[in-house]
């Protein structure tokens, strides 16, 4: 009984979190960079494990401007903090808000922002994001985060996206 409890605690204490990092980033990226929405950014993970103090993996991104063409980019997260479970295979996808249009190439860098999320079997995540190129570039969730697996975080996010 107890560890029902414990899940559903975890369960709505996480969802929680992640709504509160969702509505805590839109708000200071938008703040930061008043540009209009470029495009989507669209990342896939593979499965993978998670530590107590972090997390490190990649992911398979590709980047669509309104009316352009994909760009593909390769993606490298590493979380600091709670993160601890496993995970299936993972998508998330991000508005992305930068001043003018910006070229090829232009939203690779480093991106840092706080990540939540709890997911006892399936559940969500938020990942509000802000760098790239002179800190010029927000990525805000369009969609949460989908994921299966049994994982909870509240960590620090540092997205690197290059360039194939």
């Amino acid at each position: 009984m107890s560890t029902i409890l414990d899940v559903r605690s975890l369960r709505r204490h996480g969802l929680l979190a992640a709504f509160a990092v969702l509505a805590v980033g839109a708000g200071t990226a938008r703040a930061d960079n008043p540009g209009a929405a470029t495009g989507t950014l669209t990342c896939h993970a593979p499965p993978g494990l998670s530590f107590v103090l972090g997390s490190a993996y990649s992911m398979d991104c590709v980047f669509v401007r309104a009316g352009g063409q994909p760009e593909p980019y390769r993606g490298e997260v590493r979380r600091v903090g709670i993160d601890l479970g496993f995970r299936q295979a993972t998508t998330m996808v991000w508005a992305v808000f930068m001043s003018g249009n910006g070229r090829p190439g232009s939203i690779a860098g480093r991106y840092v922002g706080l990540s939540a999320g709890a997911t006892p079997v399936v559940g969500v995540g938020a990942n509000a994001l802000i760098g790239g190129s002179e800190r010029t570039v927000s990525l805000q969730p369009l969609s949460v985060e989908l994921r299966t697996g049994l994982n909870v975080n509240v960590a620090v996010a540092d997205l690197t996206l290059r360039t194939p």
